[in-house]
Formats: structure tokens, sequence, C-alpha cells
């Protein structure tokens, strides 16, 4: 399991639907998606599963009106229907609307917060074009 000090990437809270597709002879197992980072995500399903640690599954979601449909490993399991996955061979395509997402939910939480005047200018900038940087970087493209 992952806990907060590996992570890495900066997780910005959203809403959306989600879809977890385990293996092809699989129902589908549907969930909201809680939280995204450039390196992945949490997912609440709607109903206790059995999840197996380090699985690879497919996960569709939607967020802000921009659809995903990526692979993701499964790092921790919280609650029975919490699931944290890490992002795995992002294409460079979802790479880059991955990182139009972050950027928009950095914005979105800059002017929630920028009234408050806690330093948030600065400090989501800053871990947006890190994290866009990091995506880049430690994402290489696959082959479409």
């Amino acid at each position: 399991m992952v806990d907060e000090e590996r992570r890495k990437d900066l997780r910005f809270r959203c809403t959306g639907h989600a879809d977890l597709h385990s293996a092809a002879d699989a129902p589908t197992l549907p969930g909201r998606i809680v939280d995204v980072s450039t390196g992945g995500c949490l997912i609440e399903l709607h109903a206790s599963q059995k999840i197996v640690p380090n699985e690879t599954v497919e996960l569709t979601f939607s967020i802000n009106r921009l659809p995903f449909r990526v692979r993701g490993e499964v790092t921790s399991l919280r609650s029975g229907t919490a699931v944290g996955f890490k992002f795995t061979g992002l294409s460079e395509r979802v790479q880059e609307h991955l990182g139009e997402l972050i950027e928009e939910l950095a914005a979105d939480w800059r002017k929630r917060f920028a009234e408050h005047r806690w330093y948030a200018e600065d400090f989501v900038r800053r871990d947006a074009e890190e994290m866009i940087e990091a995506l880049r970087n430690a994402n290489p493209p696959t082959p479409a």
C-alpha cells in the first residue's frame, strides 16, 4: 500500500463518474472519482468489491467534461470502497489532456481560495507547473 509520504504528485479534489474494469469477463464497477493528480487518482466505488493490490485495471472517468480512459495499478485500498490508483503507460495525448485538467483544477482552486490570501497563487502555480513537467518526464509516451 502507498502511504502519504511516498506520494509525489499533488492531488486535486474533484467530482465525476468513474468506472473500473478489472477483467474482460468481469462486470464494470461503477463509482465516483474523488481526487486526481498527474500520477494517479482515488475512486470511491458504489459498493464494496474484491480488489487486489497491485492489480492493473482499466479506468474510465470524466472530470470537467474531459473524458479519460487509462490503465491504473491498485496502490491502496481504504474502507472497502475507496481505491487508490497509480496511472501506468499513459500515451502522450492522455498526458496532455491530464495536464490540461490539472491546470483547470489548479485555476479553480486558486479562484476559490484566493480571498484567503494564503500564498495560494504562487503555491498552486508552482505545483501545477511542476506536476505538468513531471508528467512529461516521468511518463514517457507509449506508441499509439
